[in-house]
């Protein structure tokens, strides 16, 4: 079974995707893309929602970072044996993509003023809504640590450690790099232990999610 990852040379919403192939020695084709081979091919109508990442399993394009995530599991033989052990992985999935949707927005606010007020709004106790998402994902992960559910890793602690380098990154004007270690600490101490246990299999190359 032939396996295709298509999307633009970072982590963002492909990260958890790579990250869980790699880590289940699962083979695949990680094809990085510029922003003009984006627009080109979606006019051409290769992607199937219009956005990527894509997953092409046996030349079939599915769309969906999420619904990608959960198979990319699935393959590396990281999905939950206990049913409710998978519903909180999806619930954390969901959650860190309402994260990452409510700052999209943001990004194309050409004022700076307007987008650094537009962006401290987000992280802002209690209404903001990454700051909503994040207070639901610390309550869940609690203290234990790394894993965000049960005692092993899950595509969850994939997809939560590239958003929280993400931000500590400092690349998101308007939001401090340490607002998650200020906020949530353990999140941040979760998110470093899943770097280096993709460091140690994977290799330091996989770090980034690229």
């Amino acid at each position: 079974m032939s396996l295709e990852l298509i999307y633009f040379p970072f982590a963002n919403r492909a990260g958890a995707v790579r990250d869980a192939l790699r880590y289940g020695g699962v083979d695949f084709v990680n094809t990085h893309i510029d922003f003009k081979t984006f627009g080109e091919k979606k006019a051409a109508g290769e992607f199937p929602a219009g956005s990527v990442p894509v997953l092409v399993v046996d030349g079939v394009a599915y769309a969906q970072s999420n619904a990608q995530a959960l198979y990319a599991a699935e393959r590396a033989g990281l999905t939950p044996k206990d049913a409710l052990d998978q519903l909180r992985v999806n619930e954390l999935l969901c959650a860190v993509e309402d994260a990452q949707v409510a700052i999209s927005p943001t990004m194309r606010i050409e004022d700076e003023k307007e987008k650094l007020a537009a962006r401290a709004a987000l992280i802002e106790a209690p209404e903001g809504k990454v700051y909503k998402q994040l207070a639901l994902i610390a309550k869940r992960v609690g203290t234990n640590g790394p894993f965000a559910v049960g005692d092993s890793v899950t595509v969850a602690d994939f997809k939560l450690r590239h958003f929280v380098n993400w931000v500590n990154n400092g690349v998101l004007d308007g939001i401090p790099k340490d607002s998650i270690k200020n906020l949530f600490p353990q999140l941040v101490t979760n998110a470093n232990a899943i770097n280096d246990l993709v460091k140690e299999k994977c290799g330091e190359e996989a770090v980034s999610g690229k």
